[in-house]
């Protein structure tokens, strides 16, 4: 490896691109459902994040459904999943997820204690704001 990437090992640089891979692949697979579209996908690391993939609305809106939120909680998840699938495990996932489960617990308190969102519970505001 050389420039930006000189101190990162390749199984490192491997990971963020199959981890950034994960969430693009699931960013064009839920797209429908999310109204947004991929504008920017990176492997290459900067500041805090060593790879990014960044979406914007095809239009604005002031809210959005239950269905999209949970669209975007896949789309979160994907490349999580993907690392688990190169190693084979998930003893093996990378640290490369941790702001993708953050973003993922904000989504879910969201769609359930904000948007009363349960199936099985039905619609039940856990939220007091």
């Amino acid at each position: 490896s050389s420039g930006i990437n000189a101190e990162y090992g390749d199984e490192d640089l491997e990971r963020v691109a199959t981890n950034q891979a994960g969430v693009a692949v699931m960013s064009l697979l839920r797209e429908k459902w999310t109204d947004m579209s991929i504008y920017l996908a990176s492997v290459e690391p900067r500041s805090w994040s060593m790879g990014q993939v960044h979406s914007v609305p095809n239009e604005d809106r002031y809210s959005i459904t239950n269905e999209e939120l949970l669209a975007r909680i896949d789309t979160s998840l994907g490349g999580r999943v993907a690392e688990e699938l190169l190693a084979g495990n998930d003893s093996e996932v990378g640290t490369t997820v941790v702001e993708q489960v953050d973003h993922v617990n904000r989504l879910a308190k969201v769609l359930i204690e904000e948007n009363g969102y349960s199936r099985k519970q039905g619609f039940v505001r856990y939220s007091d704001s």
